[in-house]
């Protein structure tokens, strides 16, 4: 047998060997989130081992098992390259999302469109939804439907149009001048209800103003203050009536002032701009569990709700939960009296009235009224009645802003027996709370002529 000298053959041989460690490091590293760097070392461990192949063949000239074998791993590699990389050419060049054409994500094209997050950039750290944009269908039921529920709750949803103008926002027709601005997240933007139910609309139907609806969800107080600042001024407009929505507005505005420092301090802006995922070896990748261990599906309404005659099944969630102002941390509190007085500020200098129109999540008015079931996560078991509105109607009042405080008139909407909020996996206002809180919100300007 033909060997090299000892001397120099098993530095290549170590070689090898760190070689092949360190593809399979770099294997178990990328397991955790597939992606480029999973088939990166995949393909690094394959060169390893090809390698590792060939030295053992040269090692082992003139023994024929040795040789036939090396032979039979060296072509198995080769072929194994060719029929992975070959396809995975030809995916890069398709431009297919091929983790929505497997199933891997809900990608936002499958959304509707209130259920996608804003992506394009105002500025900083602050982005508005796309548009212009139309879209028809059945938003809650296509929401159930990607999160697998077993829910029947919105069987009967009726189809509805959505139309957002070209900075966005839903007006429709699009706005040229106004006279109210109203600016929110998904509360506001209400993507589930036809234009005619969104409580913009009813507020114009009552006061005979027209009203710009600036509401956009996964916002915080401060994308406000920039959705304001961008696209709430016209020559007539005279209100300026910012909706704070008591579930996530105030950690919100922690959230939003973190980040708007982080971008001060590095000057790096963040990206939400979708990337479709182009590999098809990495969509087989994610997609082989699910294809091993189907997801079943599954049912949300976890609570029942005593309104009227009888019970509703809703859904509890250990998320939204209105934050107690005793245990509200220093920065939290300061974050948001920050986003109040410049809402204050903003809309003074634009010579407009400011308001604060105070939305309650549906845990405060569903209180003394639930069924708990084993499933109901037990924090919202927990969640009790707390001073928040109080919190925020003080801060109006050190700061200037007029208050639209909605808990009242829901509440007494649910004790009369009516439903004000979607009752399963969705929490938003219903066609009903929106009437309710539009209303309010016309009572507060009327009363203010």
């Amino acid at each position: 047998m033909t060997t090299l000298p000892l001397h120099r053959s098993w530095p290549l041989f170590c070689a090898a060997l760190l070689g092949v460690v360190a593809a399979l490091l770099l294997v178990r590293k990328a397991c955790e989130s597939p992606s480029w760097a999973a088939w990166t070392a995949a393909a690094a461990c394959m060169a390893a081992l090809a390698f590792a192949a060939w030295m053992l063949a040269w090692r082992g000239r003139g023994t024929p098992w040795i040789s036939a074998l090396a032979l039979r791993v060296r072509a198995f590699f080769i072929v194994a390259s060719i029929l992975l990389c070959v396809p995975e050419i030809i995916a890069l060049k398709s431009g297919v999302d091929w983790d929505e054409r497997f199933g891997n994500e809900v990608t936002p094209r499958q959304m509707a469109p209130f259920f996608r997050a804003p992506s394009v950039r105002i500025e900083s750290v602050f982005f508005r939804k796309q548009g212009p944009l139309h879209w028809e269908g059945r938003p809650l039921t296509l929401m159930m439907e990607h999160s697998l529920a077993a829910d029947v709750t919105y069987v009967g949803e009726r189809v509805i149009a959505v139309d957002h103008d070209a900075d966005g926002f839903r007006n429709a027709p699009p706005l040229t001048d106004w006279d109210i601005a109203v600016v929110g997240d998904s509360y506001t933007e209400l993507g589930f209800l036809p234009q005619e139910e969104l409580f913009t609309s009813v507020l114009a139907r009552r006061t005979g103003r027209r009203v710009r609806n600036l509401g956009a969800s996964s916002s915080g107080p401060f994308s406000y203050l920039s959705f304001f600042n961008h696209h709430a001024k016209s020559p007539s407009c005279r209100h300026a009536m910012f909706v704070l929505f008591e579930g996530n507005d105030v950690t919100d505005a922690e959230k939003e002032w973190t980040a708007l420092e982080t971008f001060e301090r590095t000057g790096v802006a963040p990206d939400r701009a979708y990337h479709p995922q182009a590999s098809l070896l990495t969509a087989a990748w994610k997609s082989a569990p699910r294809l091993m261990h189907p997801p079943a599906r599954r049912t949300y309404a976890n609570a029942w709700l005593r309104i009227g005659d009888g019970e509703v099944a809703v859904t509890m969630s250990d998320a939204w939960l209105p934050p107690d102002p005793t245990r509200l941390t220093v920065r939290q509190q300061e974050c948001i009296e920050r986003a109040l007085s410049e809402m204050k500020q903003s809309a003074t200098a634009a010579g407009m009235k400011p308001w604060l129109v105070f939305l309650p999540a549906c845990n405060r008015l569903y209180a003394g009224r639930l069924r708990f079931t084993d499933a109901t996560p037990p924090a919202a078991r927990k969640w009790e009645r707390n001073t928040l509105p109080e919190f925020i109607a003080s801060l109006c009042a050190k700061h200037g802003l007029a208050l639209i405080d909605a808990t009242a008139p829901l509440q007494a909407a649910i004790d009369a027996g009516r439903m004000v909020y979607n009752p399963v996996r969705d929490f938003h206002l219903n066609a009903e709370g929106s009437r309710v809180v539009g209303e309010a919100m016309a009572v507060g300007v009327k009363n203010d002529e």
